[in-house]
């Protein structure tokens, strides 16, 4: 969704609490409804974030690729780039979904 258009599934996160942020159950209403229907439609997904739209993360990361590419010191990272544009949060919440990733494995 963009930020022009209205919104139509608003995002529970920005109403919970820290309690619920933390264990996820802001989330627990789409899990339900993903487990009873087998599958989601797109209208069922809640609207993202103004913040983490495609395409303003492109912008921001591509500054942040033509800096890291600027810098004489040292060798262009891509990695560094991305840590500038999202931050650590989105890997640290990777880090927490690898021991269910492992569980359906064995």
């Amino acid at each position: 969704m963009t930020s022009s258009s209205s919104s139509s599934n608003p995002n529970p996160y920005y109403r919970s609490n820290l309690w619920s942020r933390f264990f996820h159950s802001w989330i627990s209403s789409l899990l339900k409804k993903s487990h009873k229907h087998g599958t989601l439609n797109l209208n069922d997904l809640y609207d993202l974030y103004p913040e983490l739209e495609s395409s303003k993360l492109v912008e921001q990361l591509e500054l942040n690729w033509f800096d890291e590419m600027k810098q004489t010191n040292r060798q262009p990272s891509l990695l560094r780039a991305t840590l500038k544009t999202t931050g650590w949060t989105p890997f640290l919440v990777g880090l927490l979904l690898i021991p269910s990733v492992n569980k359906k494995k064995k």
